[in-house]
């Protein structure tokens, strides 16, 4: 190979790996924003850290089934005859407190017997709902008696059961339950 047909060979070379390859179009998805979070408690301090969610469902056609959220372990138990949405987790209800190692806590919960179709006690779409607190040992004026844990933690979770039925109406069934935290 003479010396011009090497540089025509590598101009030729040259030409080829300047050349832009095709881009396919790019789409880049909106910006999403998230959230980052910090518990922190003085003593004597009680706040909420998760909602109890019996998650979502499709209505049967006919019959019934039974939700539960277990409040001691968190274990959710639907009936087979319900199709659980699996975007929507289940999860019991969770407060936290803090205070003495040792100390007796009493706790009094205002517990609702129904969840109301968009949260509205008017409503006439209802379902019924058995709630508990995951103390299952009520005292004789129906509070709960709880001991701050070692590391100042005080844990309160909250669970219970509903019945899904055919026929009822489509959307989210709620209601506010209160606890309320006696340190002694």
């Amino acid at each position: 190979m003479d010396n011009k047909s090497f540089l025509l060979a590598l101009a030729g070379t040259s030409a080829l790996l300047g050349s832009s390859p095709a881009v396919a179009n790019v789409y880049i998805a909106p910006d999403q924003d998230g959230t980052g979070r910090a518990i922190l408690l003085e003593p004597l301090s009680f706040i909420k850290v998760d909602d109890l969610d019996f998650g979502g469902f499709i209505i049967p056609s006919s019959g019934s089934g039974t939700v539960s959220v277990d409040a001691a372990t968190g274990t959710p138990t639907n009936a087979a005859s319900l199709v659980q949405l699996p975007q929507y987790v289940q999860q019991r209800g969770h407060f936290l407190g803090a205070g003495t190692p040792s100390q007796a806590v009493s706790v009094t919960a205002v517990l609702p017997d129904k969840l109301y179709l968009g949260g509205v006690i008017t409503s006439p779409d209802s379902i019924d709902v058995a709630l508990a607190l995951d103390n299952t040992v009520a005292e004789l004026d129906g509070s709960f008696t709880y001991t701050i844990a070692s590391d100042q933690v005080l844990d309160v979770y909250v669970g219970g059961d509903l019945t899904i039925a055919s026929g009822m109406n489509p959307g989210v069934y709620s209601n506010v339950y209160t606890l309320t935290v006696t340190y002694q």
